[in-house]
């Protein structure tokens, strides 16, 4: 994405999806950058989006690290609700965090916790490091970067997951129906902070 702000105002733009089979494997489509070719003209991008992907995104039950985001990109871009049936964050929140509350429970410092492995930042891709100010962002990385920060970030919540089954985290922390029901809940969470909360 081009940032982390995907509201009802619209500010930033997703830029590319990835997509891991395994935990080895990951696929990543470019929808918006300027220095490779993209999968679909911007044109059609939306509509392109609904047809090729709405099945995979809504019928197929996800696994995914901060599904609120991910369903506030998804629901921007072309109004897919996707089926969230497992969040990574939920479920390192509900468990080991609960032990442990300096524990990081983002993506990278979950994957460099729990399974050694160093991730790539922005800061690491663009030279004197990224700035929100900056007029570069993730859509003018060449086409290497963009697979390995990408995909990495595929392989490393897939990897979380099957370290979360090893070790038996949900069956020892008893969390098995509060971690379906969060993860399935982040769909809501997404919903309130794209449009806002007004009780």
């Amino acid at each position: 994405t081009t940032g982390l702000k995907f509201t009802f105002k619209k500010e930033d733009k997703l830029v590319g999806m990835v997509f891991a089979t395994s935990s080895e494997d990951a696929y990543y489509f470019p929808l918006r950058h300027r220095r490779i070719e993209n999968v679909f003209d911007e044109d059609e991008l939306t509509e392109r989006l609904i047809e090729d992907f709405s099945e995979i995104l809504t019928e197929i039950p996800l696994i995914v690290h901060n599904g609120s985001f991910d369903w506030r990109v998804m629901y921007d871009e072309c109004g897919i609700s996707i089926n969230i049936k497992l969040d990574t964050l939920i479920l390192f929140k509900l468990t080991l965090w609960n032990e442990d509350r300096t524990l990081a429970l983002n993506l990278k410092d979950l994957s460099k916790t729990l399974l050694g492995h160093d991730s790539l930042t922005l800061d690491d891709l663009i030279i004197g490091g990224w700035s929100k100010n900056s007029d570069i962002d993730f859509r003018d990385l060449p086409l290497e970067t963009t697979k390995y920060y990408g995909c990495m970030d595929g392989t490393n919540t897939f990897q979380i997951y099957e370290y979360a089954k090893k070790q038996g985290l949900i069956e020892y922390y008893n969390a098995s129906h509060v971690t379906a029901l969060e993860s399935r809940f982040s769909k809501v969470i997404g919903y309130e902070e794209y449009y806002g909360h007004c009780v």
